[in-house]
């Protein structure tokens, strides 16, 4: 008996998905079990040598350049319209950081930009948001070379690491050096209480207090001799709490609790330039392949429950389960299974159902969890039918299921 797009009446109205993405279809792609990774953008948009990240609230990405001369880049939220942002190229500007509310810049929206200007030299500039002119803020200087990662503690003051194993912070004055790294500076983060942790070639985490005194080095080792990019999160549900790194050694995608505990999330990120990990505020963490000019989007995935009680002729509840808090999650459903068949409205990534239609959608609570009730006429009795639960480009896996 075919179904119709009747059959299941819901007690929810359905609520379109905003929010666009481009489906990751990249040899060596990685591998996180448990979570959906996707090409977020890639050189068909337009992207060459991808480096440092910085998000704004509404999911603007800007994205720094490490090509030896040229702009920035500014990404709408979702992954499109890609282009170089500035009224002038710059040399080497691969490190940025967007100063939302003006905090450090006094120009609310000014995105900071690090670069070399040579072997010796380094300069920091920002980009007014108004006309996109580029104004000095930092050098040229001698005193830091090639600033790449850059952030905020909760005084205001800029913390940035550079190209000679230093970590350099103003508060409005010229920056002056809070600590050393052996070899070169990688990854910069700090936690709520603004410890510092930092990366560096020699395969280490190290660990400093706010004021740069050292509280443990290493923090972790034996990361590997390449990049090790590194990404903090304290608020994203569907994450760990804690720090975030990649050895591209190993290719491994790590969590590292407040004890220096390593967890394995993930592989396959053995790419030669992964310069920055940063998580956005839809809650995913995005990684910049440099050399393979791309960005990957990386977001935990949906687990759709069976039905319950799961019979026909009466109402069923679909509970679907790590969804970002108060995120809305829509459940559809097909007599066929076909991959990548249907494409999320406002998105490029599909469902792998054919022409399904809707059971209904709900927001998802403080447990992240969303329940979506629906009745399930007579009709159904005996029937295999096919589900599947999305949300912020991101889906569950199908959930077959034959009514009793």
């Amino acid at each position: 008996m075919k179904m119709n797009s009747t059959i299941l009446k819901t007690t929810i109205l359905s609520t379109s998905l905003l929010g666009l993405m481009t489906t990751a279809t990249a040899n060596g792609q990685p591998i996180v079990p448990g979570y959906e990774v996707e090409m977020y953008i890639d050189a068909d948009d337009g992207l060459s040598y991808p480096a440092m990240l910085s998000f704004a609230s509404d999911g603007t990405l800007f994205i720094g350049n490490d090509n030896t001369n040229g702009k920035p880049y500014v990404v709408a939220p979702g992954g499109h319209l890609l282009r170089q942002y500035g009224d002038q190229d710059l040399p080497d500007p691969d490190g940025v950081f967007f100063d939302e509310f003006g905090e450090f810049t006094g120009v609310p929206g000014a995105l900071l930009v690090g670069s070399r200007v040579s072997d010796k030299t380094g300069q920091i500039v920002y980009i007014d948001p108004n006309d996109e002119s580029v104004h000095p803020l930092f050098g040229p200087s001698t005193d830091f070379v090639n600033p790449a990662e850059m952030t905020l503690d909760s005084n205001g003051c800029i913390l940035f690491v550079d190209a000679d194993g230093q970590v350099l912070e103003s508060c409005g004055d010229d920056p002056t050096q809070l600590c050393t790294i052996p070899q070169v500076a990688l990854g910069l983060e700090l936690d709520s209480i603004d410890n510092i942790y930092t990366s560096s070639q020699d395969g280490s985490i190290r660990l400093h207090d706010r004021y740069g005194n050292s509280i443990a080095d290493p923090f972790v080792d034996g990361l590997g001799t390449g990049q090790i990019p590194l990404g903090y999160n304290g608020v994203h549900s569907g994450w760990p709490i804690g720090l975030f790194a990649v050895s591209t050694s190993t290719g491994e995608l790590l969590h590292i609790d407040k004890h220096g505990n390593t967890q394995i999330l993930g592989t396959g990120f053995s790419f030669p330039h992964v310069p920055d990990i940063e998580f956005g505020p839809d809650g995913a963490l995005y990684v910049s392949d440099s050399d393979g000019h791309q960005v990957f989007r990386i977001s935990p995935s949906l687990r759709l429950l069976d039905p319950m009680p799961g019979l026909a002729d009466s109402f069923c509840t679909f509970r679907v389960l790590d969804g970002e808090f108060g995120s809305r999650i829509t459940v559809r459903y097909s007599m066929k299974m076909m991959a990548d068949e249907w494409e999320i409205p406002g998105c490029t990534i599909k469902l792998d159902l054919l022409n399904p239609k809707v059971v209904g959608s709900a927001v998802t609570d403080i447990d992240r969890i969303a329940n979506i009730t629906a009745y399930i006429p007579r009709q159904a009795r005996g029937l295999q039918i096919y589900f599947q639960a999305y949300t912020k480009c991101s889906k569950s896996k199908v959930v077959p299921w034959t009514f009793q």
